[in-house]
């Protein structure tokens, strides 16, 4: 009798946990689902030093398990649950829109993980370095990763032969994903794309890096903010990465700079103080111009449930001035018209909050290539934006225009950075993306400084 009982206790239990296990399976935590704007790791925890699992190809779905939290890292799985792990969230997208696909012909199909080499490489015919040397790669070679990492050892193909083999991961930086058969077409634009990239170029060489003078709309917008209680001495931000950044304003509002032949900026910068210096709830890397009205992707820390980042920041932070810029993720999941559609309802929403926003226009490489010309037409759309609502608009692609790689990063989404926590404005303005960003958005604060009836 005893075993019976003790055999009908352990069925019970077995039959219990069968009946759990779907149950678990649809209570596992989603704060969202994100898009990859990039090839990228997934790794077994938060930083480089933990191991790949695998290298995820652009436009890869995944699931959040936890809410935005930390700027830099994520824990997510995919919608199979099949693989979890921690990826960056420099190369998100938060939150996928619905009915939009990575810009192009068409939804992605047989994307293909791109790499180049960081150094001349050598080609090995198997994942030691002892092992026949297939070819010298030379630096720049563009590489398609395949499946079955070794260790330290990747296989890969060689884009313009087809050779096969191994390459140390170390070797290799991530490239943007691209269906195999655009590779071309993102290297190279037809004369026709490229004449009408270049009359983009034209138009947008015309809008003053700050503008001269401000507009009777901006005076009203301060007034009526001042009214509905306003800060005038809190400046925030809301954007991407580059936005998000420490290397954006921040090491200026923690005194971490030294301004050079720019000293009289100083009165503007004792002004704004340590809001210079804040975390914005409406700024994040992966972050697009619709994840701005998204609750789902909003900090449950600082936000309330039915809050998306934008409305959050201006409730929390009730600043008067509030910084735009969007454009890396942007680029790769909307088209010119539904970025200005978004565009326009964040500039909205800012207004009727008694908010001035200061719309910033995005930094291209030179390199005349898709990503090029996307960025063109989201900065073109910028500047429309900026008309319709008589809003100032620093056009930092400008600024940045004679910057070595145009001021932007080997990636071509992030803004260059000298990497130390200090900002000098003693020539590194002509050669660091970040640095030229400081400069600009503080002379456009200094600006509103002396043109608004600031108390």
């Amino acid at each position: 009798m005893l075993k019976v009982k003790r055999l009908y206790l352990l069925t019970l239990i077995v039959m219990l946990a069968l009946f759990a296990l779907p149950t678990a399976a649809q209570d596992a935590p989603n704060f969202g689902t994100v898009q990859t704007t990039t090839a990228l790791k997934l790794r077994t925890g938060p930083g480089e030093e933990y191991e790949t699992v695998e290298v995820l190809p652009f436009g890869t779905a995944l699931i959040l398990e936890e809410p935005l939290r930390d700027q830099f890292w994520v824990p997510v799985r995919t919608p199979d649950g099949s693989r979890r792990g921690w990826v960056s969230t420099c190369c998100l997208v938060f939150p996928v829109p619905g009915s939009v696909q990575p810009s192009g012909d068409g939804a992605p199909r047989d994307w293909t993980v791109i790499a180049r080499t960081v150094t001349a490489s050598y080609l090995r015919a198997e994942p030691d370095e002892n092992s026949e040397d297939l070819a010298l790669l030379p630096r720049g070679t563009s590489l398609a990763l395949e499946s079955g990492q070794q260790g330290i050892w990747v296989p890969v193909r060689v884009m313009d032969t087809g050779q096969r083999g191994w390459i140390a991961e170390a070797l290799i930086e991530m490239s943007v994903g691209l269906p195999e058969e655009s590779v071309a077409q993102a290297a190279a634009l037809s004369p026709e794309r490229i004449a009408y990239g270049e009359s983009l170029m034209m138009r947008l060489a015309v809008v003053p890096i700050v503008p001269p003078t401000l507009s009777g709309t901006v005076r009203q917008i301060f007034a009526r903010g001042q009214q509905l209680g306003n800060n005038p001495q809190v400046v925030s931000k809301a954007g991407d990465c580059n936005m998000a950044s420490g290397a954006f304003l921040t090491l200026i509002g923690r005194r971490q700079y030294s301004l050079g032949e720019y000293g009289h900026l100083q009165a503007v910068i004792d002004y704004f103080g340590g809001s210079l210096a804040r975390d914005s709830a409406a700024a994040h890397a992966g972050f697009v111009t619709t994840s701005m009205f998204d609750s789902m992707v909003s900090d449950p820390s600082r936000c309330p449930s039915n809050e998306g980042p934008l409305v959050c920041e201006l409730n929390r932070a009730k600043p008067s001035i509030l910084f735009i810029m969007f454009g890396s993720g942007d680029m790769h999941y909307l088209s010119p018209s539904q970025y200005d559609a978004a565009l326009r309802s964040i500039v909205e929403t800012t207004i009727d909050h008694g908010v001035i926003p200061v719309l910033i226009t995005t930094p291209s490489n030179p390199d005349k290539n898709s990503m090029w010309l996307k960025l063109l037409e989201l900065n073109s759309a910028v500047v429309d934006v900026a008309r319709a609502y008589d809003v100032p608009v620093v056009n930092l692609w400008l600024a940045t225009q004679y910057m070595p790689k145009g001021g932007v990063a080997d990636d071509l989404l992030h803004l260059s950075y000298s990497g130390v926590d200090w900002m000098y404005f003693n020539g590194d303005q002509d050669i660091w993306g970040y640095t030229r960003a400081n400069l600009v958005a503080l002379q456009m604060l200094d600006l509103l400084y002396n043109s608004l009836p600031i108390p």
